[in-house]
């Protein structure tokens, strides 16, 4: 979550970043809204490449959160990171 919070900080141009959290009890949810933009719809999904200095914030997070979902919405990009507090069920067989 603090790579994406750093991003929107860092990157997202004039403006305020903001960090919303909420809970139930299986999830927590964490919101980041910054006022820039995400051009590249693959961004967090593709490894960048090794001579790229930066590139691997979201890329981390999509890895150890159980769903990420970004949109981009008219004052910027709203990122929601989901993480499961409870084990999924698993199959009996």
């Amino acid at each position: 979550m603090t790579e994406i919070a750093t991003n929107a900080v860092s990157y997202g141009g004039p403006g305020i970043a903001t960090l919303r959290a909420w809970s139930d009890s299986e999830s927590v949810v964490y919101e980041i809204r910054g006022a820039g933009t995400i051009a590249d719809p693959m961004a967090g999904r593709v490894v960048p490449a090794p001579d790229v200095p930066h590139g691997r914030g979201l890329l981390v997070a999509n890895r150890l959160c159980d769903l990420i979902q970004t949109h981009t919405v008219l004052t910027g990009t709203v990122t929601r990171l989901h993480l499961r507090l409870v084990p999924y069920p698993t199959l009996a067989g």
